[in-house]
This record gives structure tokens, C-alpha cells and sequence, in this order.
């Protein structure tokens, strides 16, 4: 299941809270040391239940989603850069073990230029998993 907008949602049901949770300075101090001063902030909620499919390995936004053929039109140039314009951060609310279907990452992969081509590739799939 996933919340879109949960950001505005949560402000709208809990202004008091939602200014508790959002003042946190770690979420500022982590966020500005990756995009600097002046982010903009978003929040999805995604609800992991226990047995549920898992992702494909992806690469998330900018270009996360787009066919290969849309993403090869961006210079490789703009596809290396596009990573750094955004930072997911995630916040577990509860326990989280390997039964509750967690996220895999794999490591270094954001170093690997042409991550927004390669996820759909069996080779890197396999890779991953």
C-alpha cells in the first residue's frame, strides 16, 4: 500500500505533531549535508506487509521510472547528476526484520553511471538478488 502526499495528509490531521516529527534537527542536518540549504521535502508512506511481492531492483527518482528509451535521450551527464538532487530517507515506525519484507539496497550502486538503464536488465537483476 502506499500514501501519496502523506506530507500534507499528516499536516492536515495533526498540525502539532507534524511540527514535532518535522523539526527533528537530524532530518535537517542529514538532508542539508546531502543537498545543501533550501530542500524541499516530500514523504510517501509505503505499507511492507509480510509475504507481499517484492520491488524490482530500481533506482528512484528522478529518472528512476522512465522507459530506457526516454532516459537515453538525457546526456549521461544529466542521468549521473540526477541522483544527487534527491535523497530518500527512511524511517522504520516498527521492528523491521528480513520476515517483514525489508528494502534491499545494494551497495556503491549509485556510483554506477548508467543505474537509471540498468534495472531492467536480467544480468543486474540477478546481480542484486
Amino acid at each position: 500500500e502506499r500514501i501519496w502526499n502523506a506530507l500534507q495528509k499528516f499536516c492536515e490531521r495533526d498540525t502539532e505533531t507534524f511540527i514535532d516529527y518535522y523539526n527533528n534537527p537530524l532530518l535537517c542536518f542529514v538532508t542539508e549535508a546531502w543537498l545543501g540549504p533550501f530542500f524541499q521535502m516530500t514523504s510517501q508512506v509505503n505499507i511492507v506487509k509480510p509475504g507481499g511481492q517484492a520491488q524490482k531492483p530500481h533506482r528512484d527518482y528522478h529518472l528512476g521510472f522512465q522507459e530506457n528509451s526516454l532516459v537515453s535521450e538525457y546526456p549521461i551527464s544529466a542521468q549521473i547528476l540526477s541522483q544527487f538532487l534527491t535523497l530518500q530517507e527512511s524511517v522504520a515506525h516498527t521492528d523491521m526484520d528480513i520476515s517483514s519484507g525489508s528494502t534491499m539496497m545494494l551497495p556503491f550502486s549509485h556510483q554506477y553511471p548508467l543505474g537509471y538503464m540498468a534495472w531492467r536488465d536480467s544480468k543486474f537483476i540477478e546481480y542484486f538478488q
